[in-house]
């Protein structure tokens, strides 16, 4: 017996990441009972907890209004016409790289957060309602569909 589109549904929703493609189906938008054993073996890794540093982008849309109601019309102009190369951050710092540096730190500047350690499940899954050998053998490390009993 092949999965139905609801057990894959089920599957995808729990295995979101990597292998979730690999349990993509036709099942059209609405609300299905679901009813399904599974078995869940394998090795979970939880890694130890650090900090992520980045740069504090919050409120880089006003950041970006404000500036752009008091630029003056060449800046705004050079703006426009380098806009797709912006876009993609393809431009050259034309007054230094440390005034660039210093005035991007004062605007968004590196903060630390917290972060919980990853988490990395190997094995695999067994449904206990298929009997055949399913065709989901090849998936990348995470969950493995295999053949239930």
């Amino acid at each position: 017996m092949k999965p139905s589109d609801i057990e894959l549904e089920v599957l995808r929703k729990f295995n979101s990441g990597k292998n979730a493609a690999t349990f993509d189906n036709e099942l059209q938008p609405g609300t299905y009972p679901v009813q399904m054993t599974v078995t869940i073996e394998g090795n979970l890794h939880k890694g130890n907890p650090g900090t992520t540093k980045r740069r504090d982008t919050s409120g880089s849309a006003h950041i970006v209004r404000y500036l752009l109601d008091r630029i003056n019309e060449a800046t705004y102009n050079c703006l426009i016409r380098e806009i797709d190369n912006i876009r993609k951050g393809e431009f050259t710092v034309k007054n230094g790289k440390s005034r660039y540096e210093g005035r991007i730190s004062a605007v968004m500047p590196y903060v630390e957060t917290p972060r919980a350690g990853s988490t990395r499940f190997q094995g695999q899954v067994v449904v206990e309602d298929i009997v055949d050998t399913p065709t989901y053998e090849d998936l990348t490390p995470g969950l493995k569909l295999v053949e239930g009993g």
